[in-house]
């Protein structure tokens, strides 16, 4: 008794490459992932998950999300 293996060649030569991206999407890209992080560090602090915070700390954290906000409103995410 044996094993047959056949192979076969998925990719279709006809078929077109895949659209290049941009540098400015691929910065779009990578820059949607630390605006989402920061944003949600952000609303965790405000909160009062890492300690206590004072009128001027709330202050300075409400001006960074109203910023990160406006960020993400720019790039369209």
């Amino acid at each position: 008794m044996g094993f047959v293996f056949c192979e076969q060649q998925l990719e279709d030569a006809t078929s077109p490459d895949p659209p290049e991206v941009s540098a400015a999407e691929e910065a779009k890209h990578d820059l949607k992932n630390i605006l989402f992080t920061t944003k949600q560090i952000y609303e965790l602090w405000a909160e009062g998950s890492f300690g206590p915070v004072n009128e001027k700390q709330a202050e300075i954290l409400r001006l960074l999300l109203a910023d990160n906000k406006r960020v993400i409103e720019i790039l369209g995410l």
